[in-house]
């Protein structure tokens, strides 16, 4: 569904629910509404979610025209001046429906390649880019020549190339394609009547004659050398050969003669251990990619001195901090751009190409696994243990206001829980306590107290800790200097925790524990519940995923020996005897991911995230009325693409965690029927 239809949308819901149900009905008659677009009764109680903001995704891409650099972050290009290249600025971003494959400028036009399609982008005003056509079809990359764009594309075991006419923006036309089974296109690049392809598959390159666009032909591949070209210049193609287990290498070849490339010139880049991208500069070849050292890894950017291809040399590199991940690279005059796939873009000066010196880096979120909020900022934790602080609980759109990275000598831990009150974020990261004060949001302060834990929650300034040894309550007035002012001891350890008025409720093992923390220096368990332990393969992690409390509600997530998991209700009216009042079973192949309770409502998260990458991954937020929790009612569902991992709402708002994006959706409920409508399923 489309941004402008779901605003239609909930502009009817408000328009509906000011008027009496008799001025509803007699609007709709009077207006003669289509029978293609249905209307249907909203009971009193449903709920309406809407998108407002994203934020964040894997950088993998980057092409720069002029002053500007197009970035794609996850399901965003991004619109960068680099006017100041010292001090690039994000100046716009256009939301696509699925992730951003490629970028090509040509023009006054940004071809974007993603799975969906291709997106063509009028961005004759930097401020404000818009959608001036589409191209359906799956896409990888592209390449374009005068009104010829070349178009990579995959489709299930097979792949090859399109060519679309494009001289008409807004109605770009398919005039040819080549398909092969167990083609999986790549790169393409282009020269003269020639496009070299990259297939993943076989580590080849294939040279299609394009010359009649309507019947590309293969004429050809290149093997055993390189696997990739990421330019043509003249009589030269420039590329690069990985195999794994071996350092890439740096291949030239002469192409004068494109049924037969030869290979004239290699050289092997024995300090990275995969290379991602090229640019070329004047004499000068910038490699991107990943080095490993010690069983860590940091993005490098390797210099080549190409001026004889034949011989090629190594003249320089530049490291990338600890944990980073360089995958693209892009030039304009002396400046190189190297995007960081879970942090941001970076901006080289080659003016001494021995040695490119970092001279800015601008952060932006790109994956968020991990979310929770003080009401006053959204903290976000993602790959590589770092922190992302935005202003989201005040949408749309959601901006980056703090960034941190908490990785230690190079080395990074899972966030095993986050948990934020008064502006400090208290983080279970590896198994050891991370405090960070977050009251200016661009400069935070990190305490790494000598405290385990496996799992964190904040009230005030009293923080609650589960670890191996129990539940362990500190003073953090001073965040500095936590104090131990209560604890409560359990052998087997708790691995979560959750409080809630005067009870903490804690999961170990395969019980729910409810400790009475009325009195915080001498917490008392009270009473437990227990869930059954499934069968087979051994879960890893909580077996008692998520919790939810609501006035004298519980509400848990766990795994069943049916292969899906189980939403329970428990009533706590009586906390020393929890008792079973609800129930509701996951389809066997969903996983629940989170759950949020307010009122007489719950929000709950599943995923359906398959291990073949070929089947697509889904989610859906479904919203239940519990006021009968003997009888369960779903009165909202959004579905969403991609994996979903953790789920935070604060007052009006659901914040949803992927691993490609981050989703703030605004919540509308009903307080009276009304007509709608009918909604379709948001792509």
């Amino acid at each position: 569904m489309s941004r402008r239809h779901r605003l239609l949308i909930i502009a009817w819901l408000i328009v509906a629910a000011s008027l009496p149900r008799g001025s509803i009905e007699a609007s709709l008659a009077a207006s003669g509404s289509p029978s293609s677009v249905p209307f249907s009764l909203a009971a009193e109680g449903m709920v309406i979610v809407e998108p407002v903001g994203y934020i964040g995704g894997p950088i993998q891409v980057i092409a720069v025209h002029g002053s500007y650099a197009y970035v794609g972050v996850g399901r965003s290009l991004l619109v960068m001046s680099l006017v100041d290249p010292r001090r690039p600025e994000v100046m716009s971003y256009v939301r696509l429906p699925d992730m951003v494959n490629g970028v090509t400028v040509a023009g006054g036009l940004a071809y974007v390649t993603a799975r969906d399609g291709v997106w063509i982008l009028d961005r004759s005003d930097p401020s404000r880019p818009r959608i001036a056509g589409r191209a359906p079809g799956g896409a990888i990359r592209s390449a374009i020549a005068g009104n010829y764009l070349y178009v990579t594309y995959r489709d299930g075991w097979s792949g090859g190339l399109r060519i679309l006419d494009v001289s008409n923006p807004a109605a770009p036309r398919e005039l040819g394609r080549y398909q092969e089974e167990l083609l999986f296109a790549g790169n393409v690049a282009l020269a003269g009547s020639y496009a070299y392809v990259e297939d993943t598959f076989t580590r080849q390159i294939v040279v299609f004659d394009v010359s009649s666009p309507t019947s590309p032909r293969k004429i050809g591949a290149v093997d055993p050398s390189p696997n990739r070209v990421d330019v043509v210049i003249g009589n030269y193609a420039y590329g690069v050969a990985s195999r794994w287990g071996v350092p890439p290498r740096l291949v030239i070849m002469d192409v004068r003669y494109p049924s037969a490339p030869q290979v004239i010139g290699s050289l092997s880049l024995t300090e990275l251990s995969d290379a991602s991208r090229m640019a070329i500069v004047g004499n000068y070849a910038y490699v991107a990619g990943i080095t490993e050292t010690l069983g860590s890894h940091r993005g490098s950017l390797q210099v080549v001195d190409v001026s004889d291809p034949r011989n090629p040399r190594w003249v320089g590199s530049s490291l990338l901090p600890p944990s980073s991940e360089a995958t693209d690279v892009a030039a304009s005059g002396r400046y190189i751009y190297v995007t960081d796939r879970w942090i941001g873009l970076r901006t080289f000066d080659g003016n001494n190409p021995r040695n490119p010196q970092e001279i800015a880096y601008l952060a932006f979120p790109g994956s968020v696994m991990r979310v929770a909020t003080d009401g006053s900022y959204l903290y976000g934790i993602g790959p590589g243990s770092k922190l992302w602080i935005l202003n989201a609980p005040n949408p749309p759109p959601p901006w980056l206001a703090g960034y941190q990275d908490l990785s230690t000598h190079g080395l990074h831990n899972d966030a095993l829980d986050i948990t934020a009150s008064m502006n400090r974020v208290y983080i279970a990261m590896g198994g050891r306590l991370e405090i960070i004060d977050a009251r200016n949001p661009a400069a935070p302060t990190v305490f790494r107290p000598t405290i385990y834990a496996w799992g964190v929650d904040a009230i005030g300034n009293q923080l609650y800790v589960a670890n191996y040894t129990g539940l362990e309550i500190y003073d953090v007035s001073n965040p500095a200097s936590p104090q131990r002012i209560g604890f409560f001891s359990r052998a087997n350890g708790l691995d979560r925790v959750k409080v809630v008025g005067s009870y903490a409720y804690a999961r170990s093992d395969n019980l729910l524990l409810i400790i009475d923390v009325r009195n915080p220096t001498s917490p008392r368990l009270v009473g437990q519940y227990t869930v059954p332990a499934p069968g087979g393969d051994i879960i890893a992690g909580p077996l008692i995923k998520d919790v939810a409390v609501e006035q004298n509600r519980v509400y848990i997530i766990y795994p069943t020996d049916g292969g899906g998991d189980r939403f329970e209700v428990l009533d706590m009216s009586q906390p020393e005897s929890p008792r079973r009042v609800g129930i509701y079973d996951l389809p066997p192949d969903w996983d629940a991911a989170g759950v949020e309770a307010e009122g007489a409502h719950v929000y709950l998260l599943r995923a359906k995230c398959p291990v073949s990458s070929l089947e697509p991954h889904r989610s859906t937020l479904q919203i239940l009325d519990v006021r009968d929790p003997s009888f369960l009612r779903v009165t909202g569902s959004y579905e969403i693409l991609g994996c979903a991992e953790d789920i935070e709402k604060e007052a009006d708002y659901i914040y949803i965690a992927k691993s490609d994006e981050l989703i703030v959706m605004r919540i509308h409920k009903l307080d009276r029927s009304v007509y709608l409508p009918l909604v379709l399923r948001h792509r």
